[in-house]
C-alpha cells in the first residue's frame, strides 16, 4: 500500500492483498465514497485508511466461517 500514489491505487492495492482479486467498478466506487466520507469525518487521513482496510476485512468474501 504504501508505493500506492492514489486513493484508487490504495483501495485496489488493499483489496487486492485480501481477496486476491480486483475490486468490482461498483465495490471500487463504495470504497473509495466511504475513505473519502470518513476522513473527512474525523479529520483524520490515516485513521479513515484503516477503516476502509477494516470495511474490506469484513467483507463476507473474505470472512471464513466455520
Amino acid at each position: 500500500m504504501a508505493k500506492a500514489q492514489s486513493p484508487k491505487e490504495r483501495v485496489e492495492s488493499i483489496f487486492r492483498s485480501c481477496l486476491t482479486r480486483p475490486p468490482s467498478k461498483t465495490e471500487l466506487t463504495a470504497l473509495l465514497e466511504f475513505q473519502a466520507a470518513e476522513s473527512k469525518r474525523l479529520q483524520n487521513d490515516n485513521l479513515a485508511w484503516m477503516l476502509t482496510a477494516r470495511a474490506i476485512l469484513n467483507l463476507d468474501e473474505l470472512i471464513t466461517k466455520g
